[in-house]
């Protein structure tokens, strides 16, 4: 080829590089493994908003794609300053030697683009080690063209115009809430280490990996972060687990290999991006949906509360559940009410009381209010409370009798799979929390439901059939027919209340609002 053939190749081949981060990749790069998957990627990367990420199973060549974006960004402006993230110093060590390895042994990146890339960088560039690399550029900066962070380091005083953040999330970083947290808190103090939105170059920033848990940071991001935009897939094709993603190079035979290594919630979170798979879930979907209910059956039932305590309270601390149950005589539950939240010990106290009450108001008088009372605080409180409003119910302390969390909803897990467990058609959150076991961001309802199989009711046909609803004037009516003809005198401003029995209605402990003239 001639002299001037060649220079109008290069300019032909360097103008498709810059107009396509596919090509880039692919042909410059010599990425060759990179398919029309990867090149929709690519696309929706170049296209994409100034923020961006990417969760992609594990070696689906995300890092390579990333690490590409990065050379592509570098060679249309070498005045880039970009971080290069991971969880551990190794890890952000790796992504930095894969750049250094494309521009020492990439002829055509070096050959396109001569006045970014050095022929020689050991000796000529200002900056190539194992912390940092320096390509040609005009700017000084204290900033080198490639730098590394770690959730290890500090970064203080650095600028960057842009950030390769990589598998932050992992196994280690995800496995306590605790964990989760300062994953989440590293990355909203990245904020400072941009350059300024009023400078010359506007920063970006790339951030991949794979899922581990609902609530890491991927999962936070996707919630609370819209200015991200998010592209997700598993390692699927789009013919529905027919061929991967990844071709032959990772075809379904081998996938199955790797598949019998891991176990079902390992292999949803690092293939399929979805820590919440109805593989991995303990409740699933098709075992609760189809049998919610909108209206109760006929009675009679046994109505029994629980109630699961937080031990701590605080914005990012567990919540307390309470939920109710209607026992059928042939053993079917049907969850009536349910309230979750974050509240203090008196708080709880009131509202298990307003609960019950609430409950009692359509018909079902709890015949057992359970709580789990570790701290010896709850039981006392709520007694109180009752003694203060003048109306009772039996209580019964839920110990754990040497049985975890885990075993006590594993138990509950058996209702469901018998379609013996019935939520009300509108209870989304707990319907969403159960199929989200025990990868869910809470268990508070589903541990409180659990201790429902703790209270020893005996036979469910012996229950209080469900009372038609009163009208609070019919409520009053009743009282006053109560207290006449049982001498009762009604005080200036009491609190009365009704309780519901075979016969009718006992004056039990409810607030009256004024008294009569």
């Amino acid at each position: 080829m001639a002299p001037e053939d060649r220079e109008q190749k290069y300019v032909e081949i360097r103008k498709a590089a810059e107009e396509s981060l596919y090509f880039f990749c692919k042909v410059v790069l010599e990425m060759r493994d990179l398919n029309d998957y990867h090149k929709e990627l690519c696309d929706w990367i170049q296209a994409g908003k100034r923020r961006q990420m990417v969760l992609w199973p594990r070696a689906c060549f995300k890092t390579s794609i990333g690490v590409g974006f990065c050379l592509w960004k570098v060679a249309k402006n070498p005045e880039e300053r970009i971080l290069l993230m991971a969880s551990t110093r190794e890890d952000s060590w790796a992504l930095l030697n894969l750049c250094r390895q494309m521009m020492e042994q990439r002829e055509l990146l070096r050959g396109l683009w001569p006045e970014v890339f050095y022929k020689n960088p050991y000796s000529d560039s200002p900056q190539w080690s194992n912390s940092s690399l320096t390509v040609k550029r005009s700017g000084i900066y204290a900033e080198s063209t490639f730098e590394v962070g770690s959730l290890e380091s500090n970064i203080v005083g650095r600028h960057y115009t842009g950030a390769l953040i990589d598998d932050l999330v992992t196994k280690d970083t995800s496995a306590t809430d605790a964990q989760i947290k300062k994953v989440i808190e590293f990355w909203q103090l990245l904020r400072p280490v941009f350059v300024p939105m009023n400078a010359q170059i506007d920063y970006w920033e790339l951030i991949s990996g794979t899922r581990w848990h609902d609530a890491d940071l991927y999962g936070w991001i996707m919630d609370k972060v819209p200015s991200v935009s998010v592209n997700k897939r598993g390692i699927w094709a789009d013919n529905a687990e027919e061929d991967t993603i990844m071709g032959s190079i990772l075809d379904k035979a081998k996938l199955s290999e790797i598949r019998e290594t891991m176990d079902a919630a390992q292999f949803a979170a690092q293939y399929l991006n979805d820590p919440i798979s109805s593989e991995t879930a303990k409740f699933k979907l098709e075992d609760l949906a189809p049998y919610t209910y909108r209206k109760v059956p006929p009675g009679p039932f046994y109505c029994t509360v629980t109630m699961d305590p937080a031990r701590k309270v605080g914005k990012s601390s567990d919540r307390t559940a309470i939920m109710s149950r209607l026992l059928s005589t042939d053993g079917h539950w049907y969850i009536e009410k349910t309230w979750a939240g974050r509240l203090h010990l008196s708080q709880r106290a009131t509202k298990l009381f307003d609960f019950c009450m609430d409950l009692e108001s359509f018909g079902y008088r709890p015949v057992q209010v359970g709580i789990e009372d570790v701290d010896g605080l709850d039981i006392p409180e709520f007694n109180s409370v009752m003694a203060q409003r003048r109306h009772y119910w039996s209580i019964t302390e839920i110990r754990p009798r040497g049985r975890t969390k885990a075993s006590r909803i594993d138990q509950l897990v058996k209702f469901a799979e018998q379609h013996r467990l019935h939520l009300r058609e509108e209870d989304k959150e707990t319907l969403t929390e159960l199929i989200r076991c025990p990868h869910g961001r809470y268990d508070d309802r589903a541990d409180a439901l659990s201790m429902h199989a703790d209270l020893k009711v005996g036979n469910p046909s012996a229950a209080a059939p469900r009372l038609p609803y009163l009208s609070p004037d019919a409520i009053a009516k009743r009282v006053k027919y109560r207290m006449r003809n049982e001498g009762e005198r009604e005080p200036v401003g009491a609190m009365w209340s009704i309780g519901f029995s075979h016969d009718g209605i006992d004056i039990g402990s409810v607030w009256k609002a004024e008294p009569d003239s």
